[in-house]
């Protein structure tokens, strides 16, 4: 089992090996049938993680990787360490890689109507992936679970991907995992909507720029406004430098 270095993040251990090292070790862990579930966490989620228990308890559960430019910034700040943020869109597509070499399957939770199948169709002609099964993200969580976690099962799907939104699909995921018969879990958040061509990425040179978080703002200014506050509130926790 390959080994992975961690910093840590107000007692949450966020993992700051390179994404080659990241792959690897999840490639070890499906090779190996061993359970993980996996947060990618951006300055959203660091919020959710500060300032809410039950998002918290699910997100400490996990192998937490830094997705967002914000995170790699309190990082930085908090302990003087350099990491390479690792975006949920690109861990997805590295997943739908190493399931193809593996001949592992898959499942998509998650998205408006139509969302989780078109990306399931792309993600199969782009890496080969088979992905076994698919829904849409709109249920009563307490009441229908279960049988969405049977469904699951039955496709024999070795990684699921979990499109509900933070902090839900974590939260979901803390919940649900050990009953969907996966090996590993990961919440995508809007990554379906990039895969199912319902929305477009940042261009390069934004990416670069590290304000691909910016962008998708702008993207649904109205949608996106209390996202705007959750980002605040994360700033100023870090820049007190303790937490609440």
């Amino acid at each position: 089992m390959k080994r992975m270095t961690f910093t840590d993040f107000y007692g949450l251990d966020i993992v700051s090996s390179s994404r080659e090292e990241i792959d690897g070790f999840i490639k070890d862990c499906l090779e190996r049938d061993e359970k993980i579930k996996i947060t990618t966490m951006n300055a959203q989620i660091a919020y959710f993680y500060l300032k809410d228990h039950s998002a918290a308890k699910a997100i400490s559960d996990s192998f937490v990787i830094p997705d967002g430019t914000g995170l790699s910034w309190a990082l930085k700040r908090l302990n003087g360490v350099n990491i390479d943020r690792y975006p949920g869109v690109e861990i997805m597509y590295s997943l739908c890689e190493i399931c193809s070499e593996l001949g592992k399957k898959a499942y998509i939770l998650g998205g408006l109507e139509g969302v989780a199948q078109m990306a399931a169709v792309n993600l199969h002609q782009e890496t080969g992936v088979e992905i076994n099964g698919y829904r849409n993200g709109y249920f009563d969580i307490d009441k229908e679970s279960q049988a969405i976690c049977q469904r699951i099962k039955e496709s024999q799907a070795d990684i699921l991907f979990v499109g509900l939104g933070a902090p839900r699909q974590e939260e979901w995921i803390y919940r649900f995992f050990e009953q969907t018969g996966c090996t590993l879990a990961v919440g995508v958040g809007g990554s379906l909507d990039i895969y199912a061509n319902t929305a477009k990425r940042a261009p390069g040179w934004v990416q670069k720029a590290n304000l691909e978080w910016l962008y998708r703002i702008l993207q649904h200014p109205i949608k996106k406004f209390k996202v705007i506050f959750q980002i605040m509130s994360f700033v100023k926790q870090v820049l007190k430098g303790k937490k609440v």
